[in-house]
């Protein structure tokens, strides 16, 4: 279900964009009356509106899709028929230039579809290049083909620190909250000792080879996060048993409830490996920090993954596959930070009676941690962090300045709050803005295996057939979705060919 809101009917989201595509045709043609434009264009019964509908589809591509798209929509326009499409349903790409067409139609009244006011003009490219004829809208568009970028203070600098603004505001509220986490199994490891028989081996394997488990632990320094490792043994154990109990009755395979024991195995078995190998990791966090150094892991990880977004748009992938080359990097970046809050919670946690309290300051280290955690994670809206924003807001000054731009860039101010609910101008076709709802583990088979379903922001209705269909006016109520924000949601990235194939991990 959308948002939590009731969903309606399908049904209902066509009877709605049938009245929409009505109006529309009705104030075109008092429009075509008022300007003495001849249409020979009959108004279709209501009954038979539905048999009677005409359709634009703009597919993605990003930039190259947009100019494309730009060309087609140019000499619809010079020869009447734009003003014919009922719809203009867009992807990616194609959202770039179909939105701009509908933010300029609802951004005074003056631009449209028509051949006389079609916002970039309609005149032959190879005879307005240099010529006075050029609009300024298609002036500003040209000289804003690198729109990442487009100067006046914004420069690559700036993409720099928003992407790391974004990393540093995760680990603000990550590192702190996982220190917490640490500094609790650390203390807790004092109380666990003489509960967990063989514990005491454990440690003394890890001091056979040169390595103190108890350097960062409570009590008196008989125990750390070895329990932890006594855990994953017996996670361990319990799978051997189960499958040494399932390789018995194989000696019978035609004994009735053998297909039924399969499939509990296969089904349950997953987590005691999760909990297993949960265990472990954590519980290597000692030993790790022996054998590696923190800070290069993680800016390994961070090196990676750069150099995994930059190739993600490469049309060489080189000879690391990108499919290797980013979980790679995610496993050194997200392990080096547990070694780093690790490190943290050794601070925290200082010896003393192993059935005693956490030290005071320990407690204060402990509670400003997870409240700076808890407070930046409830405060800071993704949306707005990311680089998606960033991405976003140059995309919108450049496809939808405002409407008597004379090139020179410029705030957007009026298109950044243009909502999708409120783009209803007849000089513009009903928009469908095409995008895709993640449903990779869906229930239902049919989304898993596609990824996902295709969701419709329009300005009557959005939703999907997986998710049910809400009324845009009822859709993110304390933040209305904007065109731009449609638009750059549909366009999925800064970069277009990232996840190519809609598969592997930068999907």
């Amino acid at each position: 279900m959308v948002s939590g809101q009731k969903c309606e009917q399908f049904k209902a989201v066509q009877e709605a964009e049938l009245e929409s595509i009505r109006k529309r045709r009705k104030a075109l043609k008092s429009i075509r009356k008022k300007l003495k434009v001849p249409s020979q264009e009959r108004e279709a019964p209501k009954q038979d509106l539905g048999k009677k509908l005409v359709g634009l589809a703009l597919s993605g591509g990003g930039i190259r899709s947009a100019t494309f798209s730009l060309g087609v929509l140019q000499r619809l326009a010079a020869g009447g028929f734009l003003d014919r499409v009922d719809y203009l349903s867009t992807v990616s790409g194609g959202g770039y230039i179909g939105g701009a067409l509908t933010w300029f139609a609802n951004s005074g009244g003056r631009l449209g579809t028509g051949a006389q006011n079609f916002p970039h003009g309609v005149v032959d490219p190879r005879r307005g290049l240099r010529g006075t004829e050029t609009s300024g809208v298609l002036k500003h568009l040209r000289l804003h083909g690198k729109y990442l970028v487009p100067g006046r203070g914004i420069t690559r600098t700036s993409l720099l620190a928003v992407i790391l603004r974004g990393v540093l505001l995760n680990f603000l509220v990550w590192v702190p909250l996982a220190t917490a986490v640490l500094v609790l199994l650390l203390y807790a490891g004092g109380h666990m000792y003489g509960f967990m028989p063989g514990l005491e081996y454990v440690r003394g394997l890890a001091h056979r080879y040169g390595v103190d488990l108890g350097r960062a632990c409570v009590g008196n320094g008989e125990c750390g996060l070895e329990w932890l490792l006594w855990l994953a043994g017996l996670m361990g154990s319990v799978f051997l048993l189960l499958s040494a109990v399932y390789s018995l009755g194989t000696r019978m395979p035609s004994v009735k409830g053998m297909y039924t024991l399969r499939r509990f195995f296969e089904k349950w078995i997953r987590w005691v490996l999760g909990f297993g190998l949960g265990f472990l990791v954590v519980g290597l966090l000692p030993i790790m920090s022996h054998a590696l150094i923190y800070a290069p892991s993680v800016l390994l990880g961070l090196a990676g993954g750069v150099v995994s977004f930059l190739r993600s748009g490469a049309s060489d992938k080189g000879r690391v596959p990108l499919g290797l080359l980013a979980p790679a990097a995610s496993v050194f970046l997200l392990y080096g930070l547990m070694l780093v809050c690790y490190e943290l919670a050794s601070l925290v946690v200082e010896p003393g009676p192993a059935a005693g309290p956490i030290p005071l300051t320990g407690l204060w280290v402990l509670g400003v941690s997870v409240l700076v955690s808890i407070g930046t994670g409830w405060c800071a809206n993704l949306n707005y962090i990311s680089i998606h924003r960033y991405y976003r807001d140059r995309l919108m000054e450049a496809f939808m300045p405002e409407p008597d731009t004379d090139g020179t860039t410029a705030p957007a101010a009026a298109a950044d709050k243009a909502q999708v609910g409120k783009m209803h101008c007849p000089q513009a076709p009903y928009h469908l803005v095409n995008t895709n709802v993640v449903l990779v583990d869906s229930d239902c088979a049919r989304w898993r295996v596609r990824g996902g379903d295709s969701f419709v922001l329009s300005q009557r209705y959005c939703g999907s057939a997986a998710t049910g269909w809400v009324r845009t006016s009822q859709y993110m109520q304390k933040d209305p979705i904007t065109l731009a924000t449609a638009v750059a949601i549909s366009g999925a990235s800064v970069n277009p060919n990232t996840g190519a194939g809609g598969a592997g991990p930068t999907q």
